[in-house]
């Protein structure tokens, strides 16, 4: 047992669990197919290393900051194996004025243990945003606003996230408009829902989607805006200012009309109504609980190995002061 805690708690295996760490890292993040999994192995040695030398180097238990540093060590190694165990990343579209649903989110990435249900119990409803854009159409600042269930009110953005029960959330390039539709069949209960077009103003030439309403066949649906983007200066896209020259064109087999909110076209199965324009956010969701404990483990691990470093150095201080001394005594003798 004794030689596999030696073997184990070698510090020549230190360096190559880092490197093999590094390695599984700048794989899984730069290649999107690669399993977040391939980084347990290596963290698993490390944390195993650690652990033996623990046990075999007595120094290490005799010193408490030392000790307390590689205490703080391993529970960096631990939650960050954790971490990537349950670890979520998706992508979402929130309607303004909707509530986010889980349940709509494409996942990116997820941990063996983690998932889409690891993404529900977020809840907040989408109140609206703001997106600041520079000359020639590039994107400044983003600012989106919602509501939590608890009636609070914040604004987040690209670096700043929302963070809900353990969920951030942060905004994206990915933002457009939608329509409001109310699909009446000839001979069943009406459906209603919201259709995403394309992001704007990346694809504002391109404002089309296709729905499959119950009973009929395939409907193309266009969204007419009353003008391009202006992209000669510096401008605001407001999520509260939908242009109110909005149309929607909506053509299903030889039939084509053009629709102002409030409207409906009589198409071979049923009525479509177009309700109102919306505009939708994209969003980053990520969930990952072992974050703050992350933070707060690594600071301890600071604080203690910077504790023992000064106390070396004090250490030192004081045996070159007793040197001194005892080299001023025997001068004196001489």
């Amino acid at each position: 047992m004794s030689n596999v805690l030696h073997v184990l708690g070698s510090p020549k295996l230190t360096p190559l669990g880092i490197l093999a760490l590094a390695a599984a890292v700048a794989v899984t993040y730069r290649v999107p197919a690669a399993p977040g999994w391939l980084m347990l192995p290596p963290l698993a040695a490390l944390t195993a290393n650690l652990l033996a030398a623990l046990v075999i180097h007595p120094r290490l238990r005799r010193e408490a900051s030392l000790l307390v540093f590689h205490l703080a060590l391993l529970a960096v190694l631990a939650l960050a194996t954790i971490g990537r165990l349950v670890e979520t990343e998706g992508r979402a579209e929130v309607l303004t004025g909707a509530a986010f649903d889980p349940a709509a989110v494409s996942l990116v990435r997820a941990g063996p243990f983690g998932g889409q249900e690891r993404l529900a119990g977020a809840d907040f409803v989408q109140e609206g945003f703001v997106v600041h854009y520079r000359a020639g159409m590039v994107r400044g600042a983003t600012a989106s606003t919602v509501t939590t269930v608890g009636g609070e009110r914040v604004t987040f953005g690209d670096t700043t996230p929302l963070t809900v029960g353990g969920h951030r959330f942060y905004t994206t390039p990915n933002k457009g408009y939608a329509a409001l539709v109310t699909w009446l069949p000839n001979a069943s209960p009406a459906e209603s829902g919201a259709v995403h077009f394309p992001s704007y103003p990346l694809r504002d030439w391109k404002q089309e989607n296709t729905i499959h309403p119950s009973g009929s066949a395939p409907v193309r649906l266009r969204l007419d805006l009353p003008g391009p983007p202006p992209g000669a200066g510096p401008w605001v896209l407001d999520s509260a200012t939908v242009p109110s020259g909005t149309r929607l064109v909506v053509a299903a087999g030889t039939i084509e009309a053009t629709l102002a909110p409030g409207e409906s076209v009589e198409l071979p199965a049923g009525r479509l109504r177009f309700d109102a324009p919306r505009m939708w956010i994209g969003y980053r969701v990520t969930f990952d609980p072992t974050l703050p404990w992350l933070l707060g483990a690594a600071a301890v691990g600071v604080v203690a190995i910077a504790l023992h470093f000064l106390g070396l150095g004090a250490a030192r201080v004081r045996r070159a002061r007793g040197t001194g001394a005892a080299s001023m005594r025997a001068g004196q003798h001489a």
